[in-house]
């Protein structure tokens, strides 16, 4: 009965080291998988997507979007100038020589359309030197919209910063959400995918740091590890008697 027990045990010891080498090398995979869905523009980072939530207040928190200007300096011959710059408002060129010259600072607005003229002028220089561009920056702000199903349970617009709390929720109700960021030029950015987020659970069945495939291979691992101390257990005790 102990050479029974002690190979059991060893069994259970052996399928217990490929189970961890296999989620050892499956993790990177995912992690991998998650890299290629990675949404482009303004979208939501939390609640991630089916977050199941313990509390009925719930941060929201979402991508930031960064204005784009792009800078043109022109001498009544050329252009000596085409620069992008992002989330700032001055510029200073690299050294130009003495000359007249024209420029205009333009906006990329939220919708992605055609570049909207902000500044322009002339100026001239006397002596060789760089010059420094000076405007207002374009406010960025964003909207979230929240469902009950089809039915909208909140908006938000005007947020000035990339999160917010929201509460009132009710309890065993599956919300969707999405955002979209909006420019003081009055467009917007495209709605963003929407994601789901599930109120009123417990933190432990809440399953927060585990996705489906996750949580299912964790759980075949404790059964492992539950087996395998019962075996030690049993081989113990026959090594007694």
């Amino acid at each position: 009965m102990y050479r029974d027990a002690a190979t059991i045990r060893d069994t259970l010891v052996s399928i217990l080291v490929i189970y961890v080498v296999i989620g050892l090398i499956f993790s990177p995979l995912q992690k991998l998988n998650e890299a290629e869905t990675i949404e482009e523009g303004v979208h939501p980072i939390l609640p991630t997507d089916g977050f199941y939530h313990h509390n009925r207040t719930v941060l929201f928190e979402w991508t930031s979007a960064t204005e784009m200007y792009k800078i043109t300096v022109q001498n009544e011959t050329e252009t000596l100038l085409e620069e992008e710059v992002y989330g700032t408002s001055s510029h200073r060129t690299t050294r130009l020589n003495v000359d007249n010259y024209t420029y205009q600072i333009e906006f990329q607005p939220m919708n992605e359309a055609d570049l909207q003229i902000i500044q322009s002028g002339n100026f001239s220089l006397e002596n060789p030197s760089k010059h420094t561009f000076d405007w207002e920056r374009i406010t960025i702000t964003y909207d979230i919209e929240i469902y009950d199903g089809a039915v909208l349970f909140r908006e938000i617009n005007s947020i000035e910063t990339n999160e917010t709390y929201v509460d009132g929720f009710e309890n065993g109700v599956s919300y969707t959400w999405q955002v979209r960021a909006s420019d003081g030029e009055g467009t917007s950015s495209e709605w963003s995918n929407t994601y789901s987020v599930n109120v009123g659970t417990t933190h432990f069945l809440a399953l927060e740091l585990f996705n489906n495939w996750q949580m299912s291979f964790v759980l075949i691992g404790m059964i492992l590890v539950i087996a395998l101390v019962g075996g030690v257990f049993l081989a113990r005790r026959e090594e007694d008697d």
